[in-house]
């Protein structure tokens, strides 16, 4: 995803994304994820922010079944609406 208007983009010690701006940091948590597996199940897998470029960010899921669909659910700060801060993802 790619950001704009931000000062600078940084990924914290825990894998979550620090986002500094003219009005502060906006820290968002690293995403929650799982994995469908063939017979259906989910499986939690660990997912981090990864830095792709200075206004570019992607995930980095270490461990991952082969073929298993992938499913990321960054979890938000309920506060992000107010920053006036946009997201676009980046093709």
């Amino acid at each position: 995803m790619r950001v704009q208007g931000a000062e600078s983009l940084k990924v914290d010690e825990s894998g979550g994304l620090e986002i500094q701006t003219a009005l502060g940091v906006l820290r968002q948590h690293p995403p929650f994820a799982f994995e469908i597996l063939s017979d259906g199940t989910q499986r939690p897998v660990e997912c981090f922010f990864a830095l792709l470029s200075e206004d570019l960010f992607g995930f980095r899921v270490p461990a991952r079944e082969p073929g298993a669909s992938l499913v990321i659910d960054p979890v938000l700060d309920p506060y992000w609406p107010f920053a006036g801060f946009h997201c676009a993802i980046a093709a």
